[in-house]
């Protein structure tokens, strides 16, 4: 997939305003990236696992930064923001009540999916995980920087509350965009220059 990105990256320019093009292109390298990231997360692993902690600590901060590239790559199209998706869900509140109300199912639907129990206990936490701008940098990158902060510290990372996080950024009222705001040609050079 990684290689199937650079192709496409390497023609980009030739398709510059191409819809279909476009779309293609920020889903192949979202996927790229996740799978760099599940790559440097075995590196991270073999670090930690032989307590080589300066190249732990250098492999921690390239895989958060891969998540802060996915949340730019996908703020080029508005089908891969959860500004979109919370957008739309407040659209069909008749009062700020129901509005409020939708965007928070649709918020814990992508997150907890319900009360501690149903997601703890029940296996339903990330049940509808989304790569999507603005979780991935809020709520994602918050988790991994946490649980990164606690294997470095020798704290045990089942003392983490992942409900109280999420449920945290359940509750935030922040309006994410619903609209594209990069260009997509433009940040895939950012991908094209990371040369893995």
């Amino acid at each position: 997939i990684i290689e199937a990105a650079h192709i496409m990256c390497s023609v980009a320019e030739n398709y510059r305003g191409n819809n279909n093009f476009e779309y293609d292109l920020t889903d192949i390298v979202r996927q790229a990236i996740s799978e760099k990231g599940r790559m440097t997360l075995k590196d991270i692993k073999q670090a930690y696992d032989s307590k080589e902690m300066e190249l732990f600590e250098k492999k921690c901060n390239e895989f958060l930064g891969l998540i802060l590239l996915q949340d730019k790559l996908l703020s080029c199209r508005s089908e891969f923001m959860v500004g979109k998706w919370i957008n739309s869900a407040r659209k069909m509140g008749k009062s700020k009540k129901e509005r409020d109300l939708y965007e928070w199912n649709a918020k814990v639907q992508i997150t907890t999916w319900g009360n501690r129990n149903a997601s703890e206990n029940g296996g339903l936490r990330d049940y509808a995980h989304k790569e999507w701008n603005g979780i991935l940098k809020d709520l994602y990158y918050t988790r991994w920087m946490l649980y990164f902060d606690y294997l470095k510290l020798g704290k045990e990372t089942c003392n983490i509350d992942w409900f109280s996080i999420d449920t945290e950024w359940v509750k935030n009222k922040k309006n994410y965009p619903h609209k594209e705001y990069n260009n997509i040609i433009e940040v895939v050079k950012e991908f094209v220059q990371l040369n893995y």
